[in-house]
């Protein structure tokens, strides 16, 4: 007699990343080509709650931020160099949960609907990947 007996690996899956992340990264264009350029002096706080992100950090080429699943968007203050005007960036979304297994609970995805910006400092900003996921890829680009 043979038995043969077949499960799911939870470990596996408990062990896949669980951080999901809005990531941008600054611009400028130079003859029509995108070059990476840092904020030369940082400063990020989100808007309702006076969270800081950033505080005066130097040559901050990209961001990164958690958004909350129970809200639909979010603004933040952004300046980028202390002789620079700030500007307020909103980012609109969608959240849906994923349920990995009952051993190793949920994660929350967001998509990006839009997002926008006042235009003292900031020229515009370009959605570049509208899926935040555990991949962790850039999805917008704020170009100043």
């Amino acid at each position: 007699m043979c038995i043969l007996q077949s499960c799911k690996d939870e470990y596996t899956i408990c062990n896949l990343p669980k951080e999901v992340r809005f990531i941008a990264s600054f611009y400028q264009r130079n003859n029509g080509a995108d070059v990476l350029a840092p904020a030369p002096n940082l400063n990020v706080t989100q808007l309702g709650i006076n969270a800081p992100l950033y505080t005066q950090q130097a040559n901050v080429a990209t961001f990164s931020t958690a958004l909350n699943p129970q809200l639909d968007s979010v603004k933040y203050y952004i300046k980028l160099a202390n002789s620079l005007a700030p500007d307020t960036l909103t980012i609109v979304y969608t959240s849906i949960g994923a349920n990995l297994s009952p051993e190793c609970g949920a994660i929350i995805y967001h998509n990006l609907s839009k997002i926008y910006s006042t235009l003292n400092t900031i020229d515009s900003v370009k959605i570049t990947n509208p899926l935040l996921n555990t991949d962790l890829l850039q999805n917008a680009k704020i170009y100043y």
